[in-house]
Order: C-alpha cells, then structure tokens, then sequence
C-alpha cells in the first residue's frame, strides 16, 4: 500500500503541475490575441482621426471578419459609415450592439445620430436621452 502512495502523488503532482502550465499557456496566448486585436483597433481609430474613412471601414469589417461579436470593431464601423453618410448602415451596425449591449451607450448614441441625420429629430430624441442617461459623458449624445 505504501509502494502505491509513493507513486501516486508524484503522478497527481506532475499532472496538476502539467494543468497549471496548460491554463497559463492558454492565457498567455489569448492574450496574445488580445494584443494583435488593440493594436488593428488603434488603426482603425487612427484613420478614423485623420479622416480616412475608407482605410478605417476596411480595417473594422477585417476585424469584424475575425470576430462577429467584436462591439468594438461594430461601433467604430457603425461611426465610419455615419461619418460616409452611410445612414442605414451605421444605424444597422449600432443597433446590433444594442441587441448584444443594451447598455452600450455608445451604441445608442451612434442610433441615434444615423436617426437625427436622415431627418427624424423627434425619434433621435430617445436614443440620445439613454446614451446620456447611461454614459453622461458620451461625446455623440451632447449635441
């Protein structure tokens, strides 16, 4: 019996130990990932700043094509479009987020700025109240 125990812990200990390494290689490459991800967004915002729309769209429908459910990349899409004048497009995009976050209220400002821009002031309204209601300092809703 003690034969067994001398070689059962030694055995439990290099698997638990095997586990650690495992979970931490699959943490440092995540965020790996992570990293490539902030860096294509910084580009996206980069273009976005020097009003390069068309580089800036590309960037984040490649970032898009990489991850469906990056609200990140979706907003800065979504404002891209808004800033072509691409109206149903940014609207389309912003209301995704919303459906994902109903708290982004980055996403409602972005609805609501596609809403106020093809005329229809009295429904922009709402969306901008719960941007600002959520985000009080959300630059799009302090119009």
């Amino acid at each position: 019996m003690q034969s067994h125990n001398r070689e059962y812990f030694p055995r439990m200990a290099a698997r638990i130990l095997a586990a650690f390494v495992l979970c931490f290689t699959v943490v440092g490459s995540a965020s790996t990932a992570m990293c490539f991800y902030s860096k294509e967004h910084n580009k996206g915002q980069k273009a976005l700043r020097k009003g390069d729309f068309p580089l800036a769209e590309k960037i984040f429908r490649e970032l898009l094509g990489k991850d469906a459910h990056d609200s990140e990349a979706r907003l800065g899409l979504s404002y891209t479009l808004l800033k072509q004048r691409n109206l149903q497009g940014a609207y389309d995009h912003a209301a995704r987020v919303i459906m994902q976050d109903p708290l982004s209220a980055r996403a409602h400002a972005l609805l609501g700025s596609a809403i106020l821009a093809a005329g229809e002031f009295r429904l922009s309204i709402e969306e901008f109240r719960t941007a600002l209601a959520l985000n009080d300092n959300e630059a799009l809703a302090v119009v």
